[in-house]
């Protein structure tokens, strides 16, 4: 997604902002792949299926991961609110751990019905979450809602090889690991 976020820049790669030089740094310090995991199952039993979270919940889900959540909030934060879909991508995509892991990591989490494929809605959530969390998490300017939502249909199109109406786990992982869009 990173050529795609460039591609409708102007004049040049952005550049990124300082302060997110900092909270990136800290995320790649302080988080695991299984740090952010098993965060994700307390978020699962506990605060879902909330998907919007307030300081003080966004406190509640990460205070053990990040003991300082404010940072993270403040860059994540739009009209008070973190969507934990953006949070979940920043931080497996910044923490320590192997590629194929985050890969298996995040589809099962964007694999909202648990029937172990993404479909159209699980994959454009995924798609956007990751697009405007990095952007976010890298003070990058998104792009805009329509180019997400046309580059969404383009990649389930790229992706679903088998034509099944359905991403399963090889697909996803294939793309991932082959797409210059990345």
């Amino acid at each position: 997604m990173g050529n795609y976020i460039y591609g409708e820049e102007k004049g040049g790669e952005p550049k990124m902002k300082p302060q997110s030089k900092v909270i990136i740094k800290m995320l790649k310090s302080k988080l695991t792949l299984i740090k952010v995991i098993e965060t994700m199952k307390i978020y699962v039993n506990t605060t879902f299926p909330e998907t919007r979270l307030n300081s003080s919940q966004f406190d509640d889900v990460f205070c053990a991961m990040l003991n300082n959540t404010r940072p993270t909030f403040d860059l994540l934060a739009e009209e008070g609110y973190v969507d934990i879909h953006q949070a979940f991508i920043s931080m497996a995509v910044f923490a320590d751990g192997h590629f194929d892991d985050k890969i298996k990591s995040i589809f099962c989490f964007f694999d909202l019905s648990g029937d172990g494929d993404l479909d159209r809605k699980e994959l454009s959530i995924f798609v956007q979450s990751s697009i405007v969390g990095l952007c976010k998490t890298t003070g990058l300017p998104p792009p805009s809602v329509m180019g997400i939502q046309n580059y969404t249909v383009q990649v389930f199109q790229d992706i679903d090889n088998d034509g099944s109406g359905q991403v399963d786990f090889e697909e996803f992982s294939y793309w991932v690991k082959n797409s210059d869009q990345i």
